[in-house]
Parts: structure tokens; sequence; C-alpha cells
């Protein structure tokens, strides 16, 4: 299954979201694993703390789930 594909079927959960001065939005999304990721999207940026996206650098399921 792709990450994409992942993004919206897993169980994974929004649990806070807030604009920032700057415009990019910075969330915590509980993900499938029951452990909580800080996800960053702006219209420059987008960045998430899980080890997936640390390591490739490249969108990951949490990315795609806010989207």
């Amino acid at each position: 299954m792709s990450r994409q594909e992942r993004g919206r079927r897993q169980r994974m959960y929004l649990l806070s979201a807030a604009e920032s001065p700057d415009g990019e939005w910075r969330t915590r999304v509980r993900g499938s694993s029951g452990r909580d990721y800080d996800v960053v999207m702006g219209s420059s940026r987008r960045t998430c703390s899980c080890p997936d996206f640390a390591f490739r650098r490249q969108a990951c399921k949490h990315l795609y789930f806010l989207q």
C-alpha cells in the first residue's frame, strides 16, 4: 500500500491545529501506531516529525492524511 493510500485508509487523528503568523499550519497527528507527530504545512514547506519523513525527506502518510 502506498503512503497516499495509508494516509487515506489508516486510522489517524488530528489532535490539534493552529495557524502561525507566517501562514503555516502547525498540527499534531496521532498516527496509526498510537504515536503523536508534529506536522507543519505551509506554502513553502511541509515537514513531519515521524521517522519516515526524517529518513526520506518526502511526503509521509501523516502529510497525506492532512491533504
